[in-house]
């Protein structure tokens, strides 16, 4: 089994490749990633006749839908280029500017349609204007925390009420990027459109941990699931139809864009039907908050032969754990040893602990994150290397003899972004420490250029 691991902004871009050439792709980082790092060697495969068999949406923050919806609204095109071209052979119209992507025989993706809860609510506004889906977030969320104009002590910590209300208006905003993103994504992949099959796997509904599931054969490959499990999903849930509740008048417009996008699909005269809402929202806010979508992270360990890894999402520690420990698959000593491991959260603290750091053993150990938030962090860097190597709390160093890591990061301070140089020169700082203390016993790859490395 192969894996490259592409450069995805704050966010995963990984393809599996077993022996047999099946391949997954799991996860597309942020919008621009598609255009910027991967978008050429996935059109390679279309180009060499392959496909992807599977493309795995971990979770629904836009660090990581963003770049298959980038994908999917390519593929669009050329299928509106195609059309084009066979209703008007002559037709000197140019093909889109990125190369056609290779065929999706499936998506992974669990999001909950805005149709499930439309009766629960009614737009108010339908006279109004519709507002950039950011500014209704951030001005509900200045409701929420009361900050109106004036600066009032926050009851929890003393900090003055515009900060908490900033927060709150931030992962408002973030959920509401979530939910937006993963609505299109769904029905873009709908039967209108693309006609991609959903979840084939579970006859269509969520993926999730089933007890006493066995894994899923794709080629060479074996694929058990780990999270989320149904009640990840409930949290979800509540979270999702709060928002779409707040959103009636925007989830309108989207409906609209969607069905002209659809009938366009099979008309003659087309104009741009990819012009997306989303284009004009704010950036992606900094949030490092293991929420709902986070937790409900699709977890899976891929298996061929004696290699495997690990692939964990924005998933939390503790559900990690318990994912493997009820697939059985940790020892007496409760712990896993694996080829490769996803770090979960961009390596976050929120996603970290002492306890998963010394269950998980692995030989590649892989970061994804550009410096946004400082992920991945001094800390949870340094946390890994002192449970492995010198252990920590009392407890004795978690690595076993003759086994010798190498951490891998799709960033580094030659190809990061100026904003971050200075996170990723103590990233590398603190690897010279470690590397000059265990010599030989540890080995790290820091990006230096090109858009993706082979782990293996």
């Amino acid at each position: 089994m192969k894996i490259r691991v592409f450069r995805a902004g704050h966010g995963d871009a990984l393809l599996l490749t077993s022996s047999g050439g099946k391949n997954i792709l799991v996860d597309g980082g942020e919008f621009h990633a598609y255009e910027d790092h991967w978008a050429q060697t996935v059109a390679k495969m279309r180009e060499d006749g392959e496909v992807l068999d599977l493309v795995c949406v971990s979770h629904t923050d836009r660090d990581h839908i963003g770049g298959i919806l980038r994908m999917l609204d390519n593929e669009v095109k050329w299928r509106v280029h195609e059309f084009r071209l066979g209703n008007s052979p002559r037709s000197n119209r140019r093909p889109p500017k990125l190369r056609r992507p290779p065929e999706v025989k499936a998506i992974w993706h669990n999001a909950f349609l805005e149709k499930a809860r439309r009766r629960q609510f009614r737009s108010s506004n339908r006279g109004q204007a519709v507002l950039d889906v950011s500014d209704i977030l951030f001005r509900s969320a200045m409701i929420h925390a009361g900050a109106g104009d004036t600066l009032l002590p926050s009851a929890e910590n003393g900090e003055e009420a515009s900060v908490v209300a900033s927060r709150l208006a931030d992962r408002l905003k973030f959920l509401g990027q979530s939910v937006g993103d993963a609505i299109e994504l769904s029905r873009r992949i709908g039967a209108k459109q693309l006609n991609i099959p959903l979840n084939p796997e579970f006859g269509g509904e969520f993926v999730l941990r089933k007890r006493h599931q066995d894994p899923f054969d794709l080629g060479d490959l074996a694929v058990t699931v780990l999270g989320p499990t149904q009640s990840d999903m409930n949290q979800f849930e509540k979270k999702w139809n709060s928002w779409l509740r707040d959103n009636a008048s925007w989830l309108k417009t989207l409906q609209k864009r969607h069905d002209k996008s659809a009938r366009q699909l099979h008309q003659d005269d087309l104009s741009d039907i990819l012009d997306a809402a989303r284009e004009a929202s704010i950036t992606l806010a900094g949030n490092q908050n293991v929420t709902a979508p986070n937790l409900a992270s699709i977890v899976m360990l891929v298996e061929e032969g004696d290699h495997s890894i690990l692939l964990t999402g924005d998933a939390d520690d503790p559900d990690i754990l318990d994912g493997l420990k009820a697939a059985g698959r940790l020892d007496a000593d409760g712990r896993i040893r694996v080829t490769t491991y996803k770090v979960p959260h961009h390596g976050a603290h929120n996603s970290y602990s002492n306890k998963l750091a010394s269950r998980i053993i692995a030989d590649d150990y892989i970061f994804c994150g550009d410096g946004a938030n400082t992920n991945p962090e001094i800390d949870v860097i340094t946390g890994y290397l002192e449970v492995l190597f010198e252990g920590r709390n009392g407890f004795p160093p978690a690595l076993p003899s003759g086994v010798k890591p190498t951490f891998w990061f799709n960033d580094g301070p030659k190809v990061a972004s100026s904003k971050y140089r200075d996170h990723w020169d103590r990233v590398e700082d603190l690897l010279k420490v470690w590397k000059g203390r265990l010599g030989t016993r540890f080995r790290y790859k820091l990006m230096s250029s090109g858009d993706s490395f082979l782990v293996r």
